[in-house]
C-alpha cells in the first residue's frame, strides 16, 4: 500500500525516492526513546547513526503520517 499525507504526496517508505529505513525501525526508535533509552544506545541497537535517532525522536525527519 502506497502512504500518503493528506495533500496526496507518498512518505515514508512509498516516497519515490525510497526510505533508507523501514517505517517498523522508524517507529521502534521512537518507542525506546519514549522509554527513556538515548540517542547512543538506540543507535547502536538498532546500527543507525546517532543523528539520525535524534532526529526520528524528535520528528525533524520522518514526521509525517499517511492521511488514506
Amino acid at each position: 500500500m502506497i502512504q500518503r499525507n493528506d495533500i496526496g504526496y507518498k512518505i515514508g517508505e512509498s516516497h519515490p525516492r525510497g526510505a533508507k529505513y523501514s517505517d517498523a525501525v522508524v517507529e521502534q526508535a521512537r518507542s525506546l526513546h519514549d522509554q527513556g533509552k538515548g540517542y547512543g544506545t538506540i543507535a547502536a541497537m538498532l546500527k543507525v547513526p546517532r543523528y539520525t535517532v535524534r532526529n526520528w525522536a524528535t520528528y525533524q525527519s520522518r514526521n509525517q503520517y499517511p492521511a488514506y
